[in-house]
């Protein structure tokens, strides 16, 4: 509800008077317990906490721990004398129990007991059984919320929560901090000595707080990660953030004051962090609904259609999960959906990925492959304090109650449940996503390799997960004396990270990766040749982006280097991988000659690194010169068309020249490397069809033949098949 100008003036009088007895009732307070704010725990990681509490007077600040309540043998400390006390633990174990006390370093004012404990978070990346506690606009203060809370603290009492969420609209009616203080720290002091909690910032935070300079109770109260303490991308601001724990990927943006133009930081940061994220789950949550018929219309309300229309697509294209949000005194949980950004009515059934419930039971759970996917669940749950009575019928909706309440989130590996629960501790909705393998993954792509003077040679291995079948959990690198061979040995590196690095003996190594996940492991990927001489110099990877023309009996040739290169050796044979006409040496990235004798040449080129070592060579280009007798020139206009797994190509044949009397179409994982497999047509009709293609992501050119042999390749076209 939107407050008067003279009601707020009457709010912040009531506040200073307030104020005043706070402190009379402090200093009164001094001469026994000091304590005026109870522990509270935030920005947890694997290996660090902050543990913040405040006292009547200024007293210095220390945290004692340890790993049994007796044992608090470790000590950390802050600043200068203060009633505000901010610790940070750093040095933690992740994963494992803590037990603390606070206090001035000579006497604890609390904790040392077996409820001041908290429980650090998993590494990341770790499939670890995890539970959230979200609230919405729970800042009442009142009986609601706190039946909400015993809802939530009897459903399982042996568990709790690992984190809790807040969605904004924490302590009615302005967010003071003395509505903080009863809204929240009087409200859930259990909860928040050991449990951390991650807020974002609602309309009524911001009568008192400033996103703009970070000013205020919200921001005085919480202390957040601006710049990716906890994982992912740093925001440069508190207002807006990210967080690891375990395999889930937590994101928080604020809907109330930050811009929220597609051009803008806020969205813009967003796109990096998820960009860079490579967690199981993706959560993101925020305070104004971008979906909801309740309290709040998200058609009309400005926060809500431009949350929708401008951050939601930007969230949708980095695959996240699940949508939480509040504002809209309801429970509204909407099913799967992708792509729908405008006004209600405009929903249509292609933005339905599933229809049903998402109950196991029911209608079977919602699907998405593992990885980064399309489908979000949108959850507006702002019912954690009051109910507000409204239509609640927005169509992308599977279910909307006016009833209070408040969301568990329960994440074991691949599997998402989510329950609202009601003040009477009764379930009123349950779901579930799922991202159970289905498929073994496919090849790896676009593998290179680069070798560094680092106290020696040193191997760094890079290379992409396959587009298509299921997402990989980890890969296989293969390491050959010759190609396709493994003898040197394998590795399974345990984790989803594309790059390898490590020293290197010299030798020369043909080397390739492999993904695999709990259905299997796929097929090798492209191979790349590394060689390191007796002495430690070392080869650069092949040359890249090779092209050759003819003009008469002049030749120009360009390429593009391999990281580390110091020179080329051009090779040139009068068959494919063939050197008998000659090899010369340039420091130059081309190469220009004139009055070559007329022939046909095939041509490529090894990079040289610092020693002189020359590494493996570039593919070959074939140039024909003079009025030799002639291979066909490269067919023009390659066109690829997909329609499910049948794929069409269609091409032009050469404008001058021999004319070709069939083709050949060639296939790779990657524009350089055209290994997966050759078709020859018939014929000399210019096309091609084929159905039944697997998934992935295909690189295609075509060559046309004679009696002469073949002929140059046709540009590159990729195809993605979904």
């Amino acid at each position: 509800m939107l407050m008067s100008r003279t009601s707020i003036r009457l709010a912040t009088a009531a506040v200073i008077v307030g104020t005043g007895l706070l402190a009379m009732a402090a200093a009164t307070r001094a001469q026994g317990p000091l304590l005026t704010r109870a522990p509270y725990l935030q920005m947890g990681t694997p290996t660090s906490l902050v543990v913040r509490w405040r006292t009547a007077v200024a007293t210095a600040s220390v945290v004692r721990y340890g790993t049994a309540p007796g044992q608090l043998t470790t000590a950390a400390s802050a600043g200068s004398l203060t009633t505000e006390h901010v610790v940070t633990l750093t040095g933690l174990t992740a994963h494992t129990r803590y037990y603390y006390a606070v206090g001035d370093g000579a006497t604890d004012v609390a904790g040392g007991d077996l409820t001041h404990t908290f429980v650090t978070a998993p590494g990341r990346g770790a499939r670890t059984p995890t539970r959230l506690w979200v609230l919405g606009d729970s800042g009442t203060a009142d009986v609601n919320a706190r039946a909400v809370r015993d809802a939530f603290l009897g459903s399982d009492p042996t568990r709790g929560a690992d984190l809790w969420l807040m969605l904004g609209d924490n302590a009615y009616t302005t967010g003071t901090d003395a509505q903080y203080q009863q809204a929240v720290f009087d409200t859930y002091p259990g909860v928040l000595r050991q449990a951390v909690l991650w807020p974002t910032f609602g309309n009524h935070d911001a009568f008192s707080a400033d996103s703009a300079t970070q000013s205020g109770p919200y921001y005085d109260i919480f202390t957040l990660p601006a710049q990716g303490e906890a994982g992912g991308m740093p925001s440069g601001t508190e207002a807006y953030y990210s967080f690891d724990y375990g395999n889930i990927h937590v994101i928080c943006l604020d809907s109330t004051e930050s811009d929220r133009s597609p051009a803008g930081p806020m969205l813009r940061w967003l796109a990096s962090d998820l960009a860079a994220n490579q967690a199981d789950w993706t959560i993101a949550f925020f305070h104004h609904a971008p979906y909801s018929k309740g309290s709040h219309d998200s058609d009309t309300e400005r926060e809500l259609v431009e949350m929708r229309q401008y951050a939601v697509p930007v969230l949708e294209a980095g695959g996240v999960d699940l949508v939480l949000s509040g504002h809209s005194h309801s429970y509204e949980r909407s099913l799967l959906l992708n792509g729908h950004v405008g006004i209600s009515s405009t929903l249509m059934p292609a933005h339905i990925l599933d229809g049903g419930s998402g109950r196991e039971p029911v209608s079977g759970a919602y699907r998405k492959r593992p990885g980064i996917g399309p489908g979000a669940v949108y959850v507006t749950a702002g019912s954690s304090g009051q109910v507000t009575p409204a239509a609640l019928n927005h169509p992308a909706m599977a279910t909307s109650q006016a009833l209070l309440g408040s969301l568990v989130v329960e994440v074991d590996g691949p599997r998402l449940d989510v329950t609202f629960l009601g003040a009477n501790g009764q379930t009123h909705d349950a779901f579930t996503l799922s991202k159970h393998a289905v498929a073994a993954p496919l090849p790896p792509r676009a593998v290179t390799a680069a070798v560094t003077e680092v106290a020696g040679p040193f191997l760094t291995l890079d290379w992409q997960a396959g587009i298509g079948g299921g997402a990989p959990d980890a890969f296989v690198l293969e390491a050959g004396s010759r190609p396709g061979a493994a003898d040197l040995g394998r590795l399974a590196t345990g984790s989803r990270a594309t790059r390898f690095q490590s020293p290197v003996l010299p030798g020369r190594y043909f080397l390739r990766t492999r993904a695999s996940n709990a259905i299997g492991v796929s097929a090798p990927s492209a191979e790349v040749e590394v060689v390191v001489d007796a002495r430690g110099g070392w080869a650069p990877h092949a040359p890249t982006l090779l092209t050759g023309t003819v003009l008469g009996g002049a030749v120009a040739m360009t390429w593009q280097a391999a990281p580390g290169t110091t020179s080329f050796l051009v090779e040139a044979g009068r068959r494919e991988g063939a050197e008998d006409v000659g090899a010369l040496a340039t420091a130059a990235t081309s190469f220009a000659a004139a009055a070559v004798p007329a022939s046909a040449y095939f041509v490529r080129v090894r990079g040289r690194g610092p020693s002189g070592l020359a590494g493996p060579p570039s593919r070959d280009v074939l140039l024909v010169v003079g009025g030799a007798p002639a291979v066909p020139a490269a067919p023009e206009a390659l066109r690829a068309s997909v329609a499910g797994d049948r794929l069409a190509l269609v091409w032009a044949p050469p404008r001058a020249g021999p004319v070709p009397l069939n083709y050949v179409v060639e296939a790779g994982g990657s524009p350089e490397r055209f290994d997966l497999g050759r078709i020859a047509t018939t014929n000399a009709s210019p096309g091609l069809t084929r159905v039944s293609v697997p998934p992935g992501t295909y690189y295609l050119r075509v060559r046309g033949t004679n009696s002469q042999g073949e002929g140059l390749a046709s540009s590159t076209v990729r195809i993605d098949v979904p």
